[in-house]
């Protein structure tokens, strides 16, 4: 990856945003009074950790230019960075197989819908190269333009709806799934070679593609639930 020539390198968190107590940790529900346009989120306020991002809370914000998230963070609400219209770049304090199980509860919840560039403790984040996660969440990558290549480990038995929708600068050739699991044991490379991930730049795709891969690695919709039209190719053994 390497360049982070675009990524904020102040890390000072944010002061006064707004926050709500939500058992033993905090929900960032707002910009509060803040007027940063580079929003840095604390790991932690009042002693304890962040980590969750509300529903709303950034949204029709036209100020903020870009978002750093830390690795507490864990699951992000409805809609929190739609309509974003200024945001160009989101940086996580994590591992990329970190944010790959964050839990967005829509597209609209990822901000990468509006920033399209993710970088990952400063790097931009161009070949997506994952190691330890066992899901790849919902819109986990959504719109995800920075992405040109993909490595899912033999680890990950799930990927979630919308993962990689909308992902058009993904090269088909480059995305690298030869070991999903079966039931614990890697599957035949023959049976699961490659996956690519288009837009409607494509004019024509498959109009059926089965959910289920086997017993227990399974696609749930890959495609965006907007009708926004995406594909994703298997052998000829999982669609017709």
């Amino acid at each position: 990856n390497g360049d982070n020539g675009g990524a904020s390198e102040d890390l000072t968190p944010s002061e006064n945003l707004s926050y709500e107590i939500s058992g033993n940790s905090y929900v960032l529900t707002g910009m509060g009074d803040c007027q940063d346009v580079e929003v840095v989120i604390p790991t932690t306020f009042e002693g304890k950790p962040v980590t969750s991002i509300g529903k709303y809370a950034f949204e029709s914000n036209e100020n903020i230019e870009s978002i750093t998230i830390p690795a507490s963070v864990t699951s992000i609400g409805d809609d929190a960075f739609s309509f974003c219209t200024e945001l160009s770049e989101v940086n996580f304090l994590g591992t990329i197989d970190e944010w790959a199980q964050i839990d967005f509860a829509t597209q609209f919840s990822n901000p990468l819908n509006c920033a399209g560039k993710l970088y990952i403790n400063g790097d931009l984040v161009t070949d997506a190269v994952l190691t330890t996660t066992t899901k790849i969440s919902n819109y986990a990558f959504y719109y995800g333009t920075s992405l040109t290549s993909v490595t899912i480990p033999n680890t990950v038995t799930r990927i979630y709806a919308g993962a990689f929708a909308n992902c058009y600068n993904i090269d088909e050739n480059s995305v690298i799934a030869d070991h999903l699991t079966q039931g614990g044991t890697p599957a035949n490379s023959n049976d699961f070679k490659k996956i690519a991930f288009y837009t409607n730049r494509m004019p024509t795709w498959d109009s059926k593609i089965w959910n289920f891969i086997n017993s227990n690695t399974y696609f749930s919709s890959i495609f965006s639930t907007l009708g926004v039209p995406c594909k994703c190719k298997y052998d000829r053994q999982f669609y017709n």
